[in-house]
């Protein structure tokens, strides 16, 4: 990851690298795009703006003395090699330029993969992002009508980074789409949310996104599952509200492998015919701002996932699943940050020693090192699954847990098997 270096002014991080402002085009960054096949289904990934890497913010913050040696170690520990980002100087994200530009990206993500099964048809469009609007979601369907694609519906999911597993699960589990071609866009554009004087949210978050051609029932199926929602009262991650909750009379019930804890959340996450949205905690100053050991902690404790992973895993053993299909494959999803991966690990061999439970857990692989990207909240699920994807880790064939973690807050684990 070649870097192109400036003397370090004003103790700002972004200094010290030649990050580019928001382009004229949608053109994505260099070297940022892939696609790859599992069976027959097509999984693509992009950024955008200028690869900055994790050593050279710890090279700029320790120059201009911002950097203590636990901020270092920290740094590290988040375990991104890097990741896209613009210049700090975007301050709206609802500019109408910066929303042309992601109807753009999503646009070209999707037509990657739709080339890549010779579709002129998508029967449903998923948009998963917090950091686009509803018109651009629109705007998105326009541009692939007018390169002549036909598009059915479409739907957006704005759940912060579990967008993608949200989208895929319901694709999955809507009988109307057995057998359809269905495509599943994640994406945001999250550099502009953060400061340069906050080095641990500036090395974590970036701009990118993936996207998923499948067809449900047929190349990739839903066993079961659970989503659980709790209202991130506390505020432990805030950002900028970008999508609205729509008005009540549009709201629609829960699906059934929603779980909702604490009254609170009822009145913070919509579901309607257009998608759903959950509302983030927001903060005044137009950046992201995370307690980053709150966010840990109710990662992998407080918000049961240890317990949720059990359950369905108890699930697969209990309906004959491992006689019909062979013992679960490799778990995959999202990967916030290492430490949350890597301490989700950690806390199953506690557990199991603990509580002398039979077997052995079911460990996360951490692949994001050296993808180039961080995280970027709705696409991360769908670079992480197109890089196992690439390196043989995922085949057809193959029995699943997909991890969907979100701020606001929430987890989703499901089942799922590639045909």
């Amino acid at each position: 990851m070649a870097q192109n270096y400036e003397q370090v002014q004003n103790g700002d991080i972004s200094s010290r690298a030649e990050l580019p402002g928001l382009p004229d085009t949608p053109e994505f960054a260099p070297a940022s795009e892939r696609v790859s096949r599992l069976g027959d289904m097509a999984i693509a990934r992009a950024g955008w703006g200028g690869q900055l890497s994790t050593e050279a913010i710890i090279e700029a913050g320790s120059r201009a003395g911002q950097l203590t040696g636990l901020q270092i170690t920290q740094l590290r520990n988040i375990g991104f090699g890097g990741g896209y980002r613009f210049s700090t100087e975007i301050s709206d994200l609802l500019d109408p330029r910066l929303q042309w530009l992601q109807a753009g990206w999503a646009t070209k993500l999707a037509l990657k993969v739709i080339a890549e099964r010779d579709w002129d048809t998508v029967d449903a469009l998923y948009v998963g992002s917090s950091t686009t609007t509803p018109q651009t979601v629109k705007q998105i369907r326009d541009n692939l009508e007018q390169r002549g694609v036909t598009v059915g519906r479409i739907q957006q999911h704005s759940l912060a980074c579990q967008s993608w597993t949200t989208s895929t699960v319901d694709a999955l589990t809507r009988s109307d789409l057995t057998g359809k071609n269905v495509v599943v866009v994640g994406l945001d554009t999250l550099s502009p949310m953060t400061a340069p004087d906050d080095p641990i949210t500036y090395a974590i978050f970036g701009n990118g996104g993936g996207a998923f051609a499948f067809k449900p029932g047929k190349e990739m199926e839903y066993l079961h599952g659970t989503t659980r929602f709790e209202h991130d009262e506390k505020g432990i991650t805030r950002c900028i509200p970008i999508c609205a909750l729509p008005p009540k009379e549009e709201w629609q019930s829960y699906p059934d492998n929603f779980l909702l804890v604490g009254e609170q959340t009822h009145e913070f996450l919509a579901v309607t015919r257009d998608g759903l949205v959950m509302c983030i905690p927001p903060t005044g100053n137009g950046k992201i701002i995370m307690d980053g050991v709150a966010t840990i902690r109710y990662f992998i404790i407080e918000s049961t996932s240890f317990d949720m992973i059990q359950n369905e895993v108890a699930w697969y053993v209990r309906h004959g699943k491992v006689e019909e299909y062979g013992p679960l494959d490799i778990p995959f999803g999202h990967q916030p940050s290492f430490e949350v991966i890597d301490g989700l690990n950690n806390y199953a061999l506690k557990r199991y020693k603990r509580e002398k439970l039979p077997g052995t857990p079911l460990q996360f692989p951490w692949v994001m090192r050296n993808t180039g990207f961080n995280n970027i909240s709705a696409g991360t699920g769908l670079v992480a699954i197109e890089e196992m994807a690439h390196t043989g880790q995922l085949q057809p064939h193959s029995t699943h847990l997909m991890l969907g973690l979100g701020i606001g807050n929430s987890v989703g684990i499901h089942l799922v098997r590639f045909i």
